[in-house]
């Protein structure tokens, strides 16, 4: 059952307000819509076994990308075709504009959309991924970030060993490398950073016609799929 829980600065301290439900199974992530009204919520779809965490339902998965008020109450819920196609993490830009990214629990085989886009006042629609990147994907990406003034898109695929960034408006490629178990990404003033489990952070400065990268020097640790910078 998708619940969000609302909390209250009183003091120093947060206090339960109150529960929204998010019209859907299993929330996975959430943001906010540049309006600062309208919550936008990924819906995993996967039901699980409450202490083995295990899949009950996947047969019958219920993924959905919803639109709410901060009241709770549903302005849009949107499906993607393949039932088994679950919508984990997303992206909103200053447009509103919102990027979902994939894991998709069926067959490998399956020609399965990883990456997709909600364009303001359209249906989230497949963005456009070459057959070779959707393959290397391994089924399974990890983060999605926007960057709104260079028009960017970043990815992250652990199970492909890859980072990718393409341009938002053309969908033209402009990043694919090799980084073992990349996992969170996140928008910078320059372009992006990615994390990996295994090997740190990189830094990619996306202002120019070439992506320059750059190791950052950061205590030990392994990084998991989401990050967000402050």
């Amino acid at each position: 059952r998708g619940v969000l829980g609302v909390y209250q600065l009183q003091g120093q301290r947060l206090q339960r307000h109150s529960e929204l439900s998010t019209h859907g199974i299993g929330p996975h992530q959430l943001a906010w819509m540049p309006d600062g009204q309208t919550l936008v919520v990924a819906n995993g779809g996967i039901r699980t076994e409450a202490d083995s965490r295990t899949p009950i339902n996947p047969d019958q998965m219920e993924s959905s990308l919803v639109l709410l008020t901060r009241n709770g109450e549903l302005l849009s819920k949107e499906q993607l075709p393949q039932r088994q196609n679950s919508i984990r993490h997303l992206a909103v830009a200053a447009d509103g504009s919102i990027v979902t990214a994939q894991q998709y629990q069926g067959d490998l085989t399956d020609s399965a959309t990883l990456l997709a886009i909600k364009r303001p006042g359209q249906a989230l629609q497949a963005f456009a991924v070459a057959e070779a990147q959707r393959l290397s994907m391994q089924q399974y990406c990890a983060s999605v970030a926007i960057h709104s003034e260079l028009r960017l898109i970043a990815l992250s695929a652990p199970r492909g060993n890859r980072l990718f960034i393409w341009e938002m408006d053309s969908g033209q490629l402009r990043l694919e490398e090799p980084l073992a178990d990349c996992a969170g990404v996140a928008s910078t003033a320059n372009g992006f950073v990615a994390s990996s489990g295994v090997s740190g952070c990189r830094a990619y400065d996306c202002r120019g016609t070439g992506i320059q990268r750059q190791a950052l020097t950061l205590p030990a640790g392994l990084w998991d799929n989401h990050l967000r910078l402050a």
